[in-house]
């Protein structure tokens, strides 16, 4: 016969183990995501089209924030506004109506059906449809580095500056 060691059943003694341990590290999570280090936010004008302009305040224009983003993230070293001008990746001036071009050539490898998305694909993945004559630059942080709305804002610039006149180029080096 087999008696019992006191006045309540055996019990499990890892539930409450478990319980303290869950506690502290909710705690300690608490206490780290409480005191991490801010991360640098957009500049002002990028801010303010996303939402943070202050009361009153109208939001900038996008195309001027998606220049700042154009400049912030060093576009300019590959593309310049004009062939002539040099660049080691396509110029920005005529880039709309050769978009519209590169989206109905045969060889087109991305899904864009329009010349927004199109631009939307090449800011993201340089290498998804590489032009010819142009090398394929590693830019794939490129997508994590920048928010939807400065996406939204440069693809503006783009086209802003995409619709301008372009001299005449080879069709090999239309986008």
């Amino acid at each position: 016969m087999r008696l019992a060691a006191g006045p309540f059943p055996e019990r499990d003694p890892g539930l409450p183990r478990f319980a303290w341990l869950a506690a502290a590290l909710a705690l300690a999570l608490a206490l780290l995501l409480a005191f991490r280090p801010p991360r640098p936010g957009p500049g002002p004008a990028v801010q303010g089209l996303l939402g943070g302009a202050a009361e009153g305040e109208a939001a900038p224009d996008p195309v001027a924030a998606g220049r700042e983003v154009f400049v912030v993230q060093g576009c300019g070293s590959c593309h310049a506004l004009s062939a002539a001008d040099g660049g080691s990746g396509p110029a920005l001036a005529g880039l709309w109506p050769r978009a519209m071009l590169r989206l109905n050539a045969p060889d087109y490898r991305g899904g864009a059906r329009d010349p927004d998305t199109y631009l939307r694909e090449a800011v993201l993945d340089h290498c998804l449809d590489p032009l010819p004559g142009y090398n394929c630059p590693d830019l794939e942080d490129l997508a994590v580095r920048l928010s939807v709305g400065e996406v939204d804002a440069l693809v503006a610039y783009l086209r802003s500056v995409g619709a301008a006149a372009a001299t005449p180029v080879a069709p090999e080096e239309l986008p």
